[in-house]
């Protein structure tokens, strides 16, 4: 029997109708994030197609013609400089003059919102920068690194311009602005180094990468020109290459090491090329002088590079002492993506629970192993490497190797699921980068079941399972240590097999606590091996705690947990209501890279229960199965949701990671002071959202209570709608009138009153429309039907979806009868991919199952296929191609 990893869902229904001799129909709809936008002059000729649905295409390349965009916004587009990217819209063979160099949008921001980016291309040989000017014209920031992200943060309310630039080659991009204090964390790109110099090391002589004479020669002539002294080499020491002192020098000599075309955004300087600014003022102002030697200095380093004469060429960066990676330490933690995670943290209460630990007279000894039976996991990711207990096995076909490594390649479409699932256990925390896991002190334990194939066996995985617990199993081998949690993030249909059961239940007997991903049907009942006796079955919420609409429900469900649902934007942030933890990709050599994204499904419900087993293992390392099966049946792991008791969608209620480790510690865990918090601690009601939940909860023991709320504005109402019973903390049912505010993005504050004296702050985003309908979010949508064994296009068999107030509906003829997947994505750089990376797609019922190899029988027409398309970021992509984006599936010549 294969099994699946577990990763999202959707419905379909069937229609008797239609010619099995001709072919079938089907169709259904497309949703996609009410923050979608996307670039209106994108590189798909399909965007200005006179006779299609589209003609949408505008050109965006200067202040007088800046797209005007409304935050949270999550947006897709392509630049690219002449003769660089597929041929399209923006980009033909030995035309000089047509490129899409820049993109402008004019968007009002907040102090405290972060705008990001992040390209798609390979950065060695592509590279797009980042500019943030006032409405002046004045630059405001700029982000002009070496590799795919960019970010600037405002510090002032007013209007601004943004301005992705591609300095070098073409790119796809993401640029994606959230409420304040919902961006990742951006550092001062204004403050990090010395702009006086370059530290440099020239290849020595002899050396294969030296150039050649003539060519030395013509590089230090081009030195001299651009005003750039090259100093003598102290020792092994770097050298320094001395810049022009001058913004007027340093800008003329930038353009004779760039060769003309590359300084526009920044100084005006643009040698016939598209620029978004005629003329850039910085005028006096001691801040944007700094903010511009600081861009100008990047962009020597680039030139420098590009000369090929030295071994490096990078800035004299000013460094701090470096955050230590530790074990446990206070929530929210430093690391740069962690806003991404708070919503399905704080839902789990997962902050107070780690605080809690925190506060312990002294930490304990051991770290608690969590074995993950999935897809294997990148071993070298900087995220998951430190959190390994050992490399791990796999268990595929029968046969074992001393490796838990994922084994996709390029061209295998991965999702990296099992990097996923670990990232949300234990990905390593504290560190400044990446993200955070749920229990950072936990180790992992990686089992590869998978391999290369689609599916897994019930053998392998049952073996796997002997393994974790030191059991005797085909492999011959056992880990030094038991592992204290698995986690089973995978599933199949039918009723729990004897060789699951077996497996599981001796698993148990060694003290293993087993968890499992309850499945992404839309099932009312659960398949195995979560159906087994003695397993933790986890059901997915989204972000307003609400069952998410793929997740199975049934009496074997024990608990629920955040799974997500990237078909909604509610956290503020602009992103997706997925979950995000560790992934990787490939770069355009085919070599593994590593990244972060977004995945929804009950896989992602199921590391979350799976990292607090680990928290209450690691302050009680004696706990029993046994006593958690009590512990949860008692109410005491979780927030009870639904039906009173037991009931078929939650179990036992959401899993609060506090209750668990008091449940766990007891009297070993200190009673911390605490206070009154809200939960959510932010909202975003978007276009169309109008009420919302405001729950209050104790981050701690406190005696505070509320005292009543009000709002910052009359658009906003807030009224208490009920009190906990066990705490006596208010509800507040917030409502928006969106004809009181402006058309435009609002920021707004719900102030909750507390008899201590303080006041709790709770900022909400409301965006009104300028528009009726929103439309479809991210450009022209292709739908193919493909083989789901070989994922190529059956019969050229594709239809361009058409845009709706809510997303777009398609429908596809001639479809015979067999077995198909659907595919759906953009193709906004025209080089005939989809799914590229930055590029919108998704597959019926979610893209993992059309990755797993999952396809839906066609016996008739069927209507309702309905599914989700959102962005594969630069952090969260597939395989690669010669832009260095997802190798995805390519679409037929036809329709082109």
């Amino acid at each position: 029997m294969g099994l699946a990893a577990c990763g999202g869902g959707g419905g379909g229904s069937d229609d008797d109708g239609g010619n099995g001799s001709s072919g079938y129909t089907l169709s259904g709809s497309i949703s996609v994030i009410e923050t979608s936008a996307v670039d209106s002059d994108l590189n798909d000729p399909t965007q200005k197609d006179t006779a299609g649905a589209y003609r949408t295409y505008v050109p965006n390349d200067t202040l007088g013609t800046a797209q005007v965009l409304a935050t949270p916004v999550l947006l897709t587009g392509t630049v690219n400089e002449a003769q660089t990217g597929p041929v399209g819209n923006n980009s033909q063979a030995n035309n000089t003059l047509l490129h899409d160099k820049d993109d402008v949008y004019k968007i009002d921001l907040v102090a405290g919102q972060v705008v990001e980016l992040e390209f798609a291309a390979d950065p060695a040989v592509n590279d797009v920068d980042l500019y943030v000017y006032d409405s002046t014209g004045v630059q405001a920031g700029s982000s002009i690194g070496t590799n795919r992200y960019e970010c600037v943060q405002i510090s002032r309310n007013g209007s601004y311009y943004v301005n992705p630039y591609a300095y070098k080659g073409a790119s796809i991009y993401n640029l994606r602005i959230g409420a304040p204090g919902s961006g990742s964390a951006c550092g001062n790109a204004t403050a990090a180094f010395g702009t006086s110099a370059l530290l440099a090391r020239q290849h020595q002589s002899g050396s294969p990468m030296a150039l050649g004479t003539t060519a030395l020669a013509a590089h230090r002539s081009q030195l001299s020109q651009a005003g750039v002294r090259l100093e003598a080499p102290t020792g092994l020491g770097p050298q320094f290459l001395r810049l022009p002192t001058s913004a007027t020098a340093r800008r003329a000599g930038l353009d004779v090491l760039a060769g003309g075309g590359r300084s526009s955004a920044l100084s005006g300087v643009d040698s016939g090329s598209k620029s978004a600014l005629s003329a850039n003022t910085v005028g006096s102002d001691t801040a944007a002088a700094r903010i511009e030697a600081m861009a100008t200095t990047l962009r020597y380093a680039k030139a420098l590079r590009a000369s090929g004469a030295y071994a490096y060429v990078e800035p004299d960066w000013i460094l701090q002492k470096t955050a230590t990676s530790i074990p446990i330490g206070p929530f929210p933690p430093n690391d740069r993506y962690y806003p991404y995670q708070k919503w399905h943290y704080e839902q789990i209460k997962l902050p107070e629970a780690i605080n809690r630990i925190n506060a312990l007279a002294s930490q304990p000894s051991q770290r608690p192993v969590v074995a993950v039976i999935d897809s294997g996991v990148v071993l070298n990711h900087p995220d998951i490497a430190p959190a390994l207990y050992s490399n791990g096995r796999s268990f595929v076909g029968g046969a074992s190797t001393a490796s838990g490594d994922d084994q996709s390649t390029a061209s295998d479409n991965s999702v990296f699921h099992g990097t996923h699932v670990s990232g949300t256990i234990a990905a390593s925390t504290y560190d400044g980068g990446g993200a955070a896991g749920v229990a950072p002190m936990a180790q992992i334990l990686p089992l590869n079941v998978f391999g290369a194939s689609s599916g897994a066996s019930t053998s392998d995985i049952a073996n796997a399972i002997l393994y974790a617990a030191r059991l005797n199993n085909s492999s011959g081998f056992v880990p030094a240590q038991r592992a204290d949690v698995i986690n089973m993030s995978l599933g199949g249909n039918g009723s729990c097999s004897t060789a699951f059961q077996n497996a599981i239940t001796a698993a148990r007997g060694e003290g293993v606590i087993v968890v499992a991903a309850a499945g992404n049907e839309s099932a009312t009942t659960v398949g195995q091996p979560a159906n087994c006796a003695g397993v933790i079955a986890v059901s997915a919420t989204q972000a307003n705690k609400a069952i998410a609409p793929y997740s199975n429900t049934g009496t074997a469900v024990k608990v629920a947990a955040p799974g997500g649902n990237t078909g909604q934007s509610t956290t503020g942030n602009g992103q997706p209501d997925g979950v995000f933890s560790t992934m990787a990709s490939f770069d355009n050599a085919g070599s593994r890279i590593h990244t972060l994204g977004f995945l929804q499904g009950t896989s992602m419900a199921s590391p979350h229960v799976a990292g607090v087993m680990a928290l209450m293992r690691y302050v009680n390392p004696g706990i029993t199965p046994q006593q958690i099966d009590t512990l949860l049946a008692n109410g005491n792991l979780t927030d009870d949701l639904g039906t009173a008791g037991l009931d078929r969608s939650y179990g036992y209620g959401l899993i609060n990671a506090d209750k668990a480790v008091v449940a766990a510690g007891g009297a070993s865990l200190p009673t911390l002071p605490g206070q009154v918090v809200a939960a959510p601690s932010s909202f975003d009601f978007g276009s169309f959202q109008t009420t919302a939940t405001l729950s209050l909860a104790y981050s701690g023991s406190s005696t505070e209570k509320d005292t009543g709320a009000a709002s910052s504005s009359t658009a906003l109402t807030v009224t208490r709608s009920g009190t906990d019973g066990s705490t006596g903390l208010g509800q507040y049912t917030i409502t928006v009138d969106r004809t009181k505010l402006a058309a435009s993005s609002n920021y707004l504050t719900i102030t909750v009153s507390l008899n201590s004296g303080r006041t709790l702050a709770v900022p909400v985003a409301v965006t009104k429309s300028t528009t009726s309908g929103r439309g479809a979010g991210f450009g022209p949508v292709y739908v193919l039907v493909v083989d789901p064994a070989t994922g190529d296009v059956i019969g050229d068999l594709q239809a361009t979806a058409t845009p709706t107030s809510t997303g777009y509906r398609w429908s596809i003829a001639g479809v015979p009868k067999r077995t198909v997947a659907l595919i759906a994505g953009t193709d906004l750089d025209n080089d005939g991919y989809l799914c590229q990376r930055g590029e919108a797609c998704g597959g019926y019922p979610v893209l993992e199952a059309v990755i797993d190899g999952q396809g839906i029988e066609v016996t008739g027409n069927r209507s309702g296929l309905d599914f989700q398309v959102a962005p594969l970021s630069g952090i969260s992509a597939q395989g690669t191609n010669g832009q260095g984006g997802a190798r995805g599936w390519r679409r037929p010549t036809t329709q082109r």
